[in-house]
């Protein structure tokens, strides 16, 4: 993944919603609600379930698309590059645009690339002193399915679940006034991918491994 989902998210709404960054935020311990009676929308990440995962060594020119002059490439992205019959490889940096010289690229005859794919549970609460959190629950749905949303979720390789696995109305007294709370639980399907440029092979680890009987 290029981003957090959290992250994406949180940002989702702000443009959908038309907040203000300070009225959302990912969950922390210095946190502190606001004082007026406005909507505010806190994100936290509540379980990760890791289904699958593997590790591969990978060859320069196997499965690398050639480099495309009508394509974004963000951190993470590889990208096979010909000069003189020479394989370059763009491997982990952040690259919006073709490089202006070959000492932007490594040489690499290979790597290796490792997966994750995981099931994640995100819970969103939505909350006001006021009726906004009543009126605009169902807005963080709207948000999340979207069509930015959806362009989101393709560039970054994760899927937001259609429906909530729970939508809880969690509202209580505060002092004096009724804090309107609303919690909303979802299901995000992520991937991740860690590349290494210079693998180990068995024959170069440094410390040899004894055996007796």
């Amino acid at each position: 993944m290029n981003r957090e989902p959290i992250l994406i998210m949180a940002e989702l709404i702000i443009n959908k919603m038309q907040l203000s960054k300070e009225r959302v935020s990912v969950y922390n311990q210095n946190f502190k609600p606001p004082k007026d009676k406005n909507l505010f929308v806190v994100l936290r990440q509540d379980t990760s379930t890791i289904f699958s995962s593997s590790t591969e060594l990978v060859t320069v020119g196997d499965n690398t698309p050639e480099w495309d002059l009508t394509r974004t490439y963000y951190k993470g992205t590889i990208v096979k590059y010909v000069v003189d019959g020479l394989f370059y490889q763009c491997l982990n940096n952040d690259v919006t645009s073709t490089p202006d010289t070959i000492a932007d690229w490594a040489t690499i005859t290979d790597y290796e690339l490792q997966s994750i794919n995981a099931l994640e549970t995100y819970t969103i609460n939505i909350a006001s002193r006021n009726d906004d959190a009543r009126k605009r629950k169902e807005e963080i749905i709207f948000s999340l399915l979207s069509n930015d949303a959806a362009d989101a979720q393709e560039l970054n390789h994760f899927k937001i679940s259609s429906l909530p696995t729970s939508f809880l109305n969690i509202s209580e007294v505060e002092g004096s006034t009724m804090l309107n709370r609303f919690a909303i639980t979802i299901n995000i399907l992520a991937w991740y991918r860690l590349t290494n440029a210079s693998p180990s092979y068995y024959d170069t680890f440094s410390n040899a491994i004894n055996f007796s009987q």
